[in-house]
This record gives C-alpha cells, structure tokens and sequence, in this order.
C-alpha cells in the first residue's frame, strides 16, 4: 500500500497565525480492516462481492466497531488483508508512505477516532490508534564484569567516564560527538542514535527515564546490570 506523495504547502512566514498552530503531525500509529471486492487491486481471488457490497459490508463493520464491538476480532473475522493477523495493526508510519486517499485519512483522524475510505485495494475502516515515542541517542559506560561487556575497565573508572561524558553534553559538546568519545558498544561509533521507541520496547530501568524527558534533555546517571547509561531525547 506503499505510495510516495507530494509534501505538504508550508505555512508562509507572513501567516499571523502561524506561531499558533501546532506542528503537523509527522508519524502515527494505526489500524485497519480491509472489505475487497471484485474489482479491487491486488485482491484476494475468490472474492465474488461488488463494490457496492463491500462498501455496505465495510459501513456495517464501521458501525459494530462505534457501537463498542473489539476491533481486533471484527479484523480476523472480516479484513481481506494479512494485516488481519495482527489485529488490523500497521505499525507506526510517517506521512506520503501510505497511498495519498487511506494516507489523508489516517492524519486527520483523532486518536481512537475511526472512519472509513475507499483506496484501489478496496474500503478501509481506519482506527488512530494512541501513540507515544520517543526518539534517542544512547552513551553507555560499561566495566569489567558487566552483562555483555567487553571493557576492562574498572566500576570506579568508568563512573568517572560517565560523569565527564555527562559534563560535556551540558557544556555544549553534541550527543553525537559525546557518543563517539565516550561510548561503548557499535552504537557509540555510529553517533549513539537508537531510534524511536514506543512504551514496553525498551529496558523498564531505562524506559522509565526516557519517557519522562523532554526533546533535547539529558537523563541522570543510570546504572543498569549493562552499565552506566545517559540518555538524550532527539525527538
């Protein structure tokens, strides 16, 4: 269903309003339930249902799903697509990626809202689902005789390591750069960015941290059974 677009018109400088509106919304998490039909792009072969029944089989499923009914069954039992294992589930995914029509869709909905629209592949019932993430850079000090350590280094030489890193991020010296210095571990020679992360994706020791941060703040010292960790919020 992938497809690329056209970005969206910027706000003019000149715009009054401008400072006021909040900024668009670049990733969302979403699900979905597919009702194919006979002339549907890429669909299943034995489908024998018209447009004109799916549109009504995919109103009726709408409506069980705003009248209470579990989204993730009405999935398994009704969605033509393999996303029917997962619960109708997609996946986080930023905009241009989906085809344009389910892709304006997705982006104007609230979270928990749902709707319905029409693509080549079929009717969509489309649900935002809640989203929060946070995007990452990871420092990460370890000593002989941590979990998966490599170091030789003792526990006291590497607190040290840990607050001079620390010290240089609030001095001004950029995450990228503390992780290069300081860093073990692959992801140290690559600037110590880990990506985004969802709750329950991360370490609890650490994810506790991480979700209380704001963008560009820098967590406390954490020791974990890997080592000592900082943590900076990109995003």
């Amino acid at each position: 269903m992938a497809n690329q677009t056209a970005m969206p018109t910027p706000i003019l400088a000149e715009d009054p309003e401008a400072e006021k509106k909040p900024p668009p919304v670049k990733r969302i998490k979403a699900r979905h339930i597919l009702i194919a039909h006979n002339e549907s792009k890429d669909g299943p072969k034995n489908i024998r249902r018209n447009r004109f029944d799916a549109r009504l089989k995919a109103e009726d499923v709408m409506q069980q799903i705003q009248g209470g009914q579990d989204f993730k069954r009405l999935s398994l039992k009704y969605s033509d697509d393999n996303s029917a294992a997962r619960g109708g589930e997609l996946g986080v995914f930023e905009r241009g990626v989906m085809v344009e029509a389910f892709d304006t869709l997705a982006f104007n909905l609230k979270e928990n809202q749902v709707a319905m629209v029409e693509t080549q592949f079929g009717f969509h019932v489309v649900e935002r689902m809640p989203l929060k993430e946070v995007h990452l850079t990871h420092v990460i000090v370890q000593w002989k005789g941590n979990s998966l350590s490599k170091q030789k280094r003792s526990q006291n030489k590497s607190i040290k390591r840990i607050e001079e890193a620390r010290s240089a991020l609030l001095a001004g010296m950029s995450p990228e750069e503390v992780a290069k210095k300081y860093s073990d571990g692959s992801f140290g020679k690559r600037g110590g960015k880990v990506g985004w992360f969802q709750k329950g994706q991360l370490n609890p020791t650490l994810e506790a941290a991480a979700f209380q941060l704001q963008v560009a703040e820098i967590s406390p010292i954490i020791e974990s059974k890997l080592g000592y960790h900082l943590l900076i919020r990109n995003h």
